[in-house]
């Protein structure tokens, strides 16, 4: 059910689901934004629960942006994104989250170590409150990366999928070639790291089947 939250004077309805994330969360590379994977889980939870997503993704975030600003360290404190973190989906009444931050720690040289902590911390920090639930999404498959970077993602992939286990998003395998490192051509958006609104439902669709499960949330 949705409940109501006053904000700025004026009571609003907030939703239980909150994206956090990056380009790809924010709807880059499909063709308007109800085609997106997000748009399509929102016209789908709508149908289907009458509630609402709390999109909070942009483009070229990384995941220290959306860290709490109460479990940060103070060297990761000017990183945090105040209206697009952890804090800010609480406040607007999110109880279930998905982390949606496929590489750019990586493409920006941040260590795997740092990157899988800055996961757990969130979640940490988020189910701090007993009826919040956390899910994290695997990496997406991305061209031009190097034997390192893809290296470091694949051990970022695995380190979550064991830590977070029915609460991991598996969608990489669905979106790549037979390299398991590009995106297939036929759901590429053309630029080797977003995907078209095929790619999209591909996502879309592993998402819709992750939360009936209810595994998780």
């Amino acid at each position: 059910m949705l409940s109501t939250l006053l904000v700025s004077g004026v009571y609003a309805e907030s939703t239980s689901l909150a994206v956090l994330g990056s380009s790809t969360a924010a709807g880059t590379g499909a063709s308007q934004a109800g085609n997106s994977w997000v748009g399509l889980l929102q016209t789908w939870l709508m149908r289907t629960k009458d509630e609402k997503i709390i999109n909070l993704a942009t483009p070229g975030i990384l995941s220290s942006s959306a860290l709490c600003t109460q479990a940060a360290s103070s060297n990761l404190m000017e990183l945090i994104s105040p209206t697009r973190n952890i804090d800010k989906a609480l406040k607007l009444g999110a109880n279930h989250l998905i982390l949606a931050f496929p590489s750019n720690d990586t493409t920006n040289g941040m260590p795997a170590e740092q990157t899988i902590n800055n996961f757990l911390d969130m979640r940490q920090c988020a189910q701090s409150n007993d009826k919040v639930r956390v899910a994290v999404m695997s990496s997406l498959p991305r061209s031009g990366l190097s034997k390192k970077q893809n290296a470091a993602i694949a051990q970022i992939d695995a380190a979550l999928q064991k830590e977070f286990g029915h609460c991991f998003i598996s969608v990489r395998s669905a979106l790549a070639d037979s390299s398991n490192e590009n995106p297939r051509r036929d759901l590429s958006a053309g630029d080797g790291v977003h995907f078209n609104d095929a790619g999209h439902a591909v996502i879309f669709t592993t998402v819709k089947r992750f939360m009936e499960s209810g595994k998780c949330f």
